[in-house]
């Protein structure tokens, strides 16, 4: 039985749905760099504090890592941790829920969610305990990868995720030596400084050759399929996934330059699948994981795979240039917001705190 055609209502519904979460993204993301410089000059702290939220790793970090680990643990199995304020808050566990079903549809395709859930999961994290949220994400993002791959296991550029493998790993090594001689500020404006000059750079070479705005499928510009471009991408998005947790506008930016829509989730979260896994051992090796953190994960996995499903719907009603233009907006967002925060914590922009 032939499979029937999306109706045309469907389509321009599904892609105003894809465009309203991309904006909101962009509005979340500007609201966190002002969140981030208003409070780090003030209260020397970047996290919103539940309104009854008594859980916190820095207060018991005298008492060892297994204590502030347990700490984390507390806050994300009681009621009493909540995010938000009054009646507009919901539980600390619910909120990571809801957090990696957003991630599952960022993986999925819808652009701009999966960023805006790991930049809420660092901000919302009960006090003192950051390393504990970026750790719990790990094992779920990795599993909503895997279940992309599945999905489109057919529609992967396995070559091209071969041939980033090995310079992203010498750029994992070079940042993990870089840790500690180089500040936060320091890493954001180096990153952010990087991408937009990627950025500007196609932008060019699209202008040049009169391609901007041009169909749904491209010619590939003579760079986008080079080694030099390959390793480039690679080292610059192994130092940023080290050093400020953000490679995946890079690697955005180096894949939608070879291929169209479909190819590029797929062969994405084929990458990240390798990457994950090797930040699960990682975490699982620094600790930062135990048996009660990965229950959690896995309940958070589930809701991740919901998310990649819905996606994987959603994304058929959406064609190549509307991805296209969503997803180098959401790039310029993110090297904007990496610059404008690596400035703000070097001291060389106001820090609106009068916001």
């Amino acid at each position: 039985m032939p499979q029937e055609k999306p109706s045309e209502e469907s389509m321009r519904l599904a892609v105003r749905m894809v465009v309203a979460s991309s904006l909101v993204a962009v509005a979340a993301w500007s609201w966190i760099t002002i969140t981030e410089a208003g409070s780090v000059a003030t209260a020397g702290s970047h996290k919103i504090v539940p309104p009854n939220g008594t859980f916190s790793c820095a207060i018991v970090e005298p008492d060892g890592f297994e204590a502030m680990q347990s700490e984390f643990f507390r806050a994300v199995k009681s009621e009493d941790s909540r995010v938000g304020y009054g009646k507009a808050s919901m539980s600390y566990f619910w909120f990571l829920f809801a957090m990696s079903f957003f991630m599952g549809l960022g993986k999925g395709g819808a652009p701009g969610s999966s960023t805006i859930s790991m930049a809420l999961n660092s901000l919302l994290a009960p006090d003192g305990c950051i390393t504990f949220a970026i750790a719990l994400v790990v094992p779920a993002t990795a599993t909503a990868d895997v279940a992309v791959v599945v999905t489109r296991f057919k529609q992967t550029r396995w070559e091209v995720v071969w041939r980033l493998v090995p310079p992203t790993v010498f750029g994992v090594l070079l940042g993990s030596q870089l840790l500690g001689s180089v500040t936060g500020g320091s890493a954001k404006l180096m990153i952010g400084g990087a991408l937009g000059a990627i950025l500007l750079f196609k932008l060019a070479v699209a202008w040049s050759k009169g391609r901007a705005g041009g169909s749904d499928a491209p010619r590939p510009a003579g760079y986008a399929d080079s080694i030099w471009f390959a390793w480039v991408i690679g080292i610059l998005g192994g130092l940023a996934t080290i050093l400020t947790n953000s490679m995946g506008p890079l690697l955005n930016v180096f894949l939608l330059g070879l291929m169209p829509k479909n190819e590029f989730i797929a062969t994405r979260a084929s990458f990240f699948t390798v990457i994950n896994f090797i930040k699960v051992v990682t975490q699982l090796h620094a600790g930062n994981l135990d048996r009660r953190l990965l229950a959690v994960s896995a309940f958070q996995g589930c809701a991740a795979i919901v998310g990649v499903l819905c996606a994987t719907h959603v994304m058929k009603y959406v064609s190549d240039t509307t991805f296209l233009k969503l997803e180098y907006t959401l790039m310029t967002a993110a090297a904007l917001r990496l610059i404008i925060s690596g400035l703000i914590a070097n001291g060389m922009i106001a820090n609106f705190s009068f916001l």
